[in-house]
Formats: structure tokens, sequence, C-alpha cells
């Protein structure tokens, strides 16, 4: 997986020093980025009881995942 997104050296070099400091690669760092990023946009969708009905956990990718996708 490739992500792409606007930089300059400065923002470079803070990314850098933040996966540095938690002895942690980018690819590492943007992972976790993206999974929290999910958790957290499907924990609000998911206040809705209306679509609790709609999605589930799914043990082994670790995610949500749409009831109507896995059947």
């Amino acid at each position: 997986m490739y992500l792409v997104f606007p930089a300059d050296e400065k923002l470079k070099e803070r990314l850098d020093a933040v996966c540095k400091s938690l002895n942690v690669s980018l690819e590492e760092w943007f992972e976790s980025a993206l999974k929290a990023s999910e958790f957290d946009v499907l924990t609000n969708l998911l206040s809705n009881p209306k679509d609790k009905v709609s999605w589930m956990w799914d043990e082994k990718l670790s995610r949500f995942v749409r009831r109507s996708d896995i059947e």
C-alpha cells in the first residue's frame, strides 16, 4: 500500500522524529493512524442504533465490516 500526501521537508523531518521517538517505522505509524481513524469514524457511526444492525466487528481482519459484505 502506498500513501501519498503533500509534504515539505519540515513535515518529513517532524514525522521522522516522531517515528524515531516511538521506535516505529513510517509504515507502522501510518497503519496505526489509519486504524485509529477507522475506529473513531465507525464508533461515531455506531452510536446510531439503526446502524448497529449494519456493522459488525471482524476478528480476523481486526476491523469493522458491513454485514452485507460478509453475507
